[in-house]
């Protein structure tokens, strides 16, 4: 028998079997383990506990739904208490008071104004406020009439200081409060669809 016949019958060692085997597997796992290491996309992925959460403050930073109407006189005045409570820009007292008399449906709101010092701008401002109390009062079924007395602190001639005192009142009977419509009538607009209108001269100019 020859050499080469000799070399043809030669085992092929066992250890290149097992080389060639781990190498195979390794390639075949590359291929199939692409995918990102699930222990760090855990980690990304947000809890339960946090989407709950989240969930949570979207609810909270959502505003509150205004009512579409009040069925009484302490809803309606609630509502009033929650826009001119509190204090005045000058740090005052608001004083806001609201009567109501249910037998006619009368409306009357008293309140300090905030001050400008812009020329006019106290009382124009007065004119928002009172447009702003007659749409809280339209959301009712109860108010028939109106009237918004806006106080400011005056001093008399004498250097006398008077306090809040009534400078803007409004008066609208039960004819014209029905008739008036809100949205061509803008703040001092609406002065010339009351009834009955009081400014006092520090502020009519």
């Amino acid at each position: 028998m020859t050499d080469a016949s000799e070399t043809k019958k030669k085992k092929i060692p066992v250890w290149v079997w097992i080389v060639g085997g781990v190498l195979v597997l390794g390639g075949i796992g590359s291929l199939l383990g692409g995918e990102d290491d699930p222990v760090s996309t855990e980690a990304e992925s947000p809890s339960a506990a946090e989407e709950v959460d989240a969930g949570a403050e979207t609810l909270e930073d959502e505003p509150a739904l205004e009512p579409t109407s009040f069925a009484n006189i302490q809803e309606l005045e609630a509502a009033i208490e929650s826009e001119f409570g509190g204090q005045t820009n000058m740090d005052l007292p608001r004083d806001l008071s609201v009567g109501f008399e249910e037998e006619s449906g009368w409306l009357n709101v008293s309140y300090v104004l905030d001050e400008n010092f812009t020329k006019g701008l106290t009382r124009s401002g007065a004119w928002s406020d009172i447009h702003r109390i007659f749409e809280l009062a339209r959301m009712s079924d109860f108010v028939n009439e109106l009237t918004v007395a806006g106080m400011f602190p005056l001093i008399n001639n004498l250097g006398e200081e008077l306090g809040p005192q009534n400078v803007v009142v409004a008066y609208f009977d039960p004819e014209v409060y029905p008739k008036i419509n809100l949205d061509n009538l803008i703040g001092e607009r609406l002065s010339g669809a009351a009834t009955n209108v009081v400014i006092h001269p520090a502020f009519q100019d």
